[in-house]
């Protein structure tokens, strides 16, 4: 019984030993990887971010309808629970009747993160409308004034990303017209 079990014991053995040979180290043993005393940096709480995106836009103004598609920039500060934006815009627009619309803005926003991509906020600002008339002789409308607006974003992953953003807003024109309706936007987080 101790020949077979010494018997055992060389089969298992020989066959490193003979693989290394006789000047050979034994092989390293596998040690958990160290941690550093620093924390790796959170990639969704890097200060400074930006979207650029395409944007397609919907407005009722007085009994118009009013559909556009634009561009839109934002750039600003992004920390893990919430961010800072500054927003600037430029829609091209039309009425079902061909009445050329205008308008561009901008606003600072404030946005909560939550959950896996979602963030939710509101903002104010100032947004610019220009009605070219087809009619000859009497001039374009212009009409500055405030805005505010809602609005609710989709991040998929970490940055750079795709992201989706609806905006409700409510314009208040200087002449007194109230244009309002969404805002879609899809582009990249950077």
């Amino acid at each position: 019984m101790k020949r077979l079990a010494l018997a055992l014991a060389l089969i298992t053995v020989a066959p490193r030993a003979f693989a290394y040979g006789p000047d050979a180290q034994p092989e390293p043993r596998l040690e958990p990887e160290q941690t550093s005393d620093q924390p790796a940096p959170a990639s969704s709480s890097r200060p400074l971010a930006g979207r650029l995106a395409a944007l397609a836009s919907y407005r009722k103004l007085d009994d118009l309808s009013v559909l556009g598609g634009g561009i839109g920039l934002s750039l600003g500060t992004e920390l893990e629970h919430y961010a800072f934006m500054f927003n600037g815009r430029f829609i091209d627009a039309r009425t079902p009747d061909g009445l050329v619309v205008l308008e561009g803005g901008v606003n600072g926003t404030f946005e909560w993160r939550f959950g896996r991509g979602w963030s939710a906020g509101g903002g104010v600002g100032f947004e610019a409308i220009r009605v070219h008339r087809v009619t000859i002789g009497t001039g374009d409308l212009f009409s500055l004034g405030p805005m505010a607006l809602a609005r609710v974003a989709y991040d998929f992953g970490e940055k750079p990303n795709v992201y989706v953003l609806v905006d409700f807003e409510a314009q208040w024109q200087a002449d007194g017209a109230v244009p309002w309706g969404p805002t879609l936007y899809v582009g990249l987080r950077f």
